[in-house]
């Protein structure tokens, strides 16, 4: 409350509080102002009248208004604020407190002290005037103050304590009180010094503050009620973090007495840990005591202020992870070859994250699977792989492709030997025999068994397989890329015997090329039957085929199931200059002789009985036998000795 002389005249300046939200009512004159916390003008209202004093009731947001005869209350609306009438003070009244213990309004007047409630009952009334100064101790009593007097009055009415502490010449009159809510205790001033009293009016304190002209108008008891806030900065929530002890960084803010930095709590997943903490403005750098687990947690923090407010605890939760990722490449292998510009790396990383190839970005699928195209460059390519998770642990992985388009040169077949020993046949190359490290493919053209080794790096190689005499072996070389020879090598084993059950390969697999170019006659497409390297008909004389009259005879063997009978011996009776073949593993046999007249075919084989058939031998073309059945011999022999006698 201060008093403004202007211009001859003096007016009351009085001023309240609101606990609630911090609104400030301001009486001055016969103006009352209602403003927010922040200086903006909420409304106002003129009661005529000198105001004397204000007073808000927290608990109802209730504002009571003094002028010098009667008490108001205050009301908000859409026109702005209004004034109700409460009651009389039958007095002038001097000052005003609301006592938020008793809900009740205190009213000092030049002649009484008394207590209304919100409905302007009077609870009682004594005959202490002019209290200059009074302040509810929260407790149902009120402190009380007349000049150089202090009054401490019970809820009755009735005076428990009275008493004078100043003196004249220790600065007069009490200029200002104030109750501590805390303890009931008091506060009081004049221009000198400060008092503060107990409960039961004793001295607790004394404060000099010096010379009389210092005038302390005014006390306040600062009650700080309300928590600090703390924040955490670091970690950030939902983090993935590659350190067991991360440093944390929190924030706190405190509107009170401050934040007590010695104070500050950590929890992981609810448990309390130890930490050690370097506070900065407004803030602290904490590091664990101990390290963390591996995994998903939640960190929490908690902090006080200096009047023992606890702040809410604040959480995020974050990710662990110190294990680098893992990289597994599905295709192509490592230190991989191929005759092909185009490759696809394909593979997939064990966790979220991200992963570059030769320095570019690679987006990964729902799986953290990746498949990668490029081109590859003749030669050696290398590619390195980086994956990193959302930690920042990264993994680095090199991957090797060459690149060969170049085919290997065919087999030497003058450095390749073929030895056989029963059914089975080494065929060896010696150094030199085919390219380094190539592989060797041989396939025996009569059964068509196959079989692969790799080169040696000399170039040789050693390969086993079953083989007859006369069987020819195709050899082809590839490398490691997939390119092949240019030319395949064929290799024949020996000339067999005839009625050996000889079985001889396709011809197509061995018939030289046509060229589609010029025309070609039977007798030039069918010579390579028993000519060259590599006849599959044997032990013809020279010179025996004439052109003009060559004829091919065909024909297939089976046994009585049907099933392809190979290595049958094909002759004709009476003409060994065509010489013989066998049937092959299809039971179907060519031989070439010349047409133009009957010729008697043999068919023979062991185990089996011979057949004959006869044929008309056509010029120049094909001719199919009937196709032959043969029966093989009865197992169950009967021996007769014709020399024996005859029994009758």
């Amino acid at each position: 409350q201060v008093n403004n002389t202007i211009q001859g005249r003096t007016s009351t300046a009085v001023l309240a509080v609101s606990p609630v939200d911090g609104s400030v009512w301001l009486g001055s004159g016969s103006e009352v102002f209602h403003y927010t916390s922040t200086g903006r003008l909420l409304g106002s209202v003129n009661i005529g009248k000198n105001v004397t004093g204000i007073a808000v009731a927290p608990e109802s947001s209730t504002v009571w208004l003094s002028d010098n005869r009667s008490i108001y209350l205050i009301t908000n609306s859409n026109t702005g604020l209004n004034r109700t009438k409460v009651v009389d003070a039958h007095g002038v009244v001097n000052t005003i407190q609301y006592d938020e213990f008793l809900q009740e309004l205190w009213i000092s007047t030049e002649t009484s002290l008394q207590r209304i409630d919100s409905n302007g009952t009077v609870s009682f009334k004594t005959s202490l005037k002019q209290l200059e100064h009074i302040a509810p101790d929260h407790r149902g009593a009120l402190w009380a103050t007349t000049g150089q007097k202090v009054y401490k009055v019970d809820a009755s009415g009735l005076i428990v304590n009275e008493q004078s502490l100043f003196l004249p010449r220790d600065g007069g009159a009490v200029t200002a009180i104030v109750s501590d809510k805390s303890d009931g205790t008091l506060w009081m001033a004049n221009r000198k010094a400060i008092l503060h009293l107990g409960v039961a009016g004793q001295l607790l304190h004394k404060i000099n503050e010096g010379k009389a002209n210092a005038g302390i108008r005014a006390l306040a008891i600062y009650h700080d009620i309300i928590a600090p806030l703390i924040s955490i900065h670091s970690p950030l929530n939902s983090a993935y973090i590659n350190s067991h002890r991360p440093l944390i960084e929190l924030g706190y803010s405190d509107i009170g007495m401050g934040v007590d930095g010695d104070s500050i709590m950590l929890y992981v997943d609810g448990n309390e840990v130890a930490a050690s903490c370097e506070t900065i403005d407004e803030g602290a750098h904490c590091t664990l005591a101990n390290p963390l687990a591996e995994g998903y947690l939640t960190l929490s923090a908690q902090v006080t202020d200096y009047a023992g407010n606890a702040s809410e605890k604040t959480s995020i939760s974050f990710t662990i992870d110190t294990l680098p990722p893992a990289i597994t490449i599905s295709s192509p292998e490592n230190n991989f070859y191929t005759n092909k510009v185009d490759l696809t790396i394909a593979g997939a990383v064990n966790e979220p994250g991200s992963l570059t190839i030769n320095g570019e970005t690679v987006p990964l699928g729902l799986q953290q699977n990746f498949s990668y195209p490029t081109a590859l460059a003749v030669g050696a390519n290398t590619f390195t792989l980086i994956a990193t998770d959302l930690a920042g642990n990264a993994t680095t992985h090199q991957l090797s492709a060459m690149l060969d388009t170049t085919p290997p040169l065919p087999a030497v077949g003058d450095l390749i030997t073929v030895t056989i020993e029963g059914e089975q046949a080494t065929v060896a190359g010696a150094a030199g025999a085919v390219e380094p490290g190539s592989r060797v493919t041989i396939t025996n053209a009569t059964t068509g068994e196959s079989v692969t080794v790799m080169a040696a790096a000399d170039g040789s190689f050693t390969a086993r397989l079953v083989v007859s005499p006369g069987d020819n072996l195709i050899i082809k070389v590839s490398d490691r890329a997939g390119n092949y020879a240019a030319e395949e090598v064929t290799i024949t084993t020996g000339k067999p015997d005839s009625g050996t059950g000889y079985v001889p390969p396709d011809p197509a697999s061995i018939a030289p090329p046509i060229d589609p170019t010029v025309p070609t006659t039977v007798f030039d497409s069918t010579a390579f039957l028993y000519s060259g390297n590599n006849p599959i008909q044997f032990n013809i004389e020279p010179g025996t085929i004439e052109e003009r009259r060559v004829s091919v005879l065909r024909g297939k063997v089976t046994t009585r199931g049907g099933t392809p009978l190979p290595g049958v011996t094909i002759t004709v009776k009476g003409h060994s200059e065509f010489g013989w073949t066998g049937t092959r593993r299809d039971g179907i046999f060519d031989l070439v002789t010349n047409g133009g007249g009957i010729l008697t075919v043999n068919y023979s084989k062991d185990g089996y009985l011979p057949v004959q058939r006869q044929i008309d031998a056509p010029w120049q073309d094909y001719v199919w036998l009937p196709d032959v059945v043969m029966i093989p011999l009865d197992e169950k022999v009967t021996t007769i000795d014709l020399s024996a006698a005859l029994t009758m």
